[in-house]
């Protein structure tokens, strides 16, 4: 991704999204067929997911990264966003500026009353907003989304287990990043490679990342912007809140795998 795609990417009505996987049914990867049959299991769901807000069930095969390990800064708009390069863990001191955050959650509720002020344009706030039949911010111009667009950068470092990059009989697995859900849009770096953007918020993405991830000291990097293009279309009748909203994990699965299931069924009694 060119910077200049980058920067015009959440106002261009043409651009859904960039280096997104084809939407599929999500099938958690496992080792075998005993596992893949407890995890539908619901009381080991219950008690396997107790105490956490991660939709997973436990797996060989799926890293969550919720938590309360991410760094966060916000800013008023792109220009002035952080770079991929300037990430918090890129030497000591670097963090300096950053607040530790959770993931899920949205920025509004979660940096309440932690950051000094909140950063205002034109009469607009980066704070929780109801929105019914009016847009949450102005001047309305569609398609494209207010110039002082806040923008809330996400920046966390995981580590990989070792059979995860192993070359097997069949090929290296491949790696995915999966989002739940991200509001309103987002572009995605690993360990500084642009690996996509995407939009729709409450839809989950998936980015194959198997080609730039390492054992140990990945840097996942997101740039959230809180308006879109697609804010035209999600504006009625709900909290207009920004951020990484539902989980994220990364997984693995071998180079043969069943990647999305379609059921058919037809009416036995055709009357």
């Amino acid at each position: 991704m060119e910077r200049l795609a980058i920067e015009e990417d959440w106002n261009n009505p043409a651009v859904v999204h960039r280096g997104r996987e084809k939407a599929r049914a999500w099938l958690p990867p496992h080792t075998d067929a005993r596992s893949a049959l407890r995890s539908v299991d619901p009381r080991y769901v219950l008690h396997a997911t107790r105490g956490t807000s991660s939709p997973y069930v436990p797996s060989d095969h799926v890293l969550c990264l919720d938590g309360r390990h991410w760094k966060f800064k916000r800013a008023l708009n792109a220009s002035l966003a952080p770079e991929p390069a300037h990430h918090p863990f890129a030497h000591a001191g670097a963090g300096e500026g950053w607040a530790d955050v959770e993931v899920p959650s949205n920025w509004q509720l979660e940096l309440l009353g932690r950051l000094p002020g909140h950063p205002t344009s034109e009469g607009n706030r980066d704070v929780p907003v109801y929105t019914n039949i009016k847009y949450p911010f102005d001047p309305v111009s569609p398609p494209r989304a207010p110039q002082d667009n806040f923008v809330g950068t996400y920046a966390v470092s995981f580590s990989l287990p070792p059979a995860w990059l192993a070359e097997g009989p069949g090929g290296r697995d491949d790696v995915f990043l999966r989002f739940e859900a991200v509001r309103s849009a987002f572009h995605v770096w690993v360990n500084g490679h642009a690996v996509g953007y995407a939009q729709d918020s409450f839809t989950p993405k998936e980015f194959s990342i198997g080609g730039y991830v390492r054992p140990t000291d990945n840097v996942l990097f997101v740039r959230v912007y809180r308006w879109s293009v697609g804010s035209y279309l999600e504006d009625q009748d709900f909290w207009d809140l920004s951020g990484i909203v539902r989980s994220v994990c990364v997984h693995r699965v071998p180079p043969v795998h069943l990647r999305d299931v379609t059921i058919r069924t037809d009416f036995t009694d055709p009357r």
